[in-house]
């Protein structure tokens, strides 16, 4: 009987010692792109107080160069899916990214809780309550339009921050966009 153990527990400790093996290099981490609410909302931003930030949306534009080798072509914009409302004491992160591509964010805050807003359309942006009708943003907020990053050719700088993989991004600095502009 005390064999069958042993030999037992010798099975299973070195199946053990080769997953280890197998896992040595650890897990890969994924590559996100992300904002965070510390970021864009006044110190005392999230409250439960009327008028008061309660929830916000999310979406990601990836920023790319124009195929045309011209001096200093226009960035083109590809918007894409938002994050689904989310309470304003959580960031949210982007993980269908490209590595090395350079993003920004647009930030709609709401004063209503996340569970009271549905999207208009799957992925989209624009907020509906639980009746159906269209809930207007209290502010819109732009993360790194600001000229965060510098340029690769030096000249400067330029809007959005550069993905890296395995490894998190924080898109900064936030700053709100002016009411005649907003949507």
């Amino acid at each position: 009987m005390s064999r069958w153990l042993w030999l037992l527990s010798t099975l299973l400790l070195s199946s053990a010692c080769g997953d280890a093996r197998l896992s040595e290099g650890g897990t890969p981490l994924p590559t996100l792109v992300a904002v965070d609410p510390v970021d864009f909302l006044e110190r005392d931003g999230c409250a439960a107080g009327e008028g008061a930030p309660r929830s916000y949306v999310a979406t990601l534009t990836e920023l790319t160069a124009a195929a045309d080798a011209g001096a200093q072509p226009p960035a083109q914009e590809q918007r894409l899916l938002s994050s689904g409302p989310i309470d304003c004491h959580r960031g949210v992160g982007f993980s269908f990214v490209t590595p090395y591509a350079r993003y920004v964010a647009e930030i709609q805050t709401y004063d209503r809780a996340p569970t009271e807003l549905r999207p208009e359309q799957a992925g989209g942006a624009s907020m509906l309550d639980l009746a159906g009708e269209r809930v207007a943003p209290l502010q819109v907020i732009d993360c790194g339009r600001v000229g965060a990053t510098p340029s690769s050719d030096g000249g400067g700088v330029e809007d959005g921050v550069y993905a890296r993989p395995t490894a998190t991004v924080f898109v900064r600095p936030c700053a709100p966009r002016p009411a005649a502009s907003a949507p």
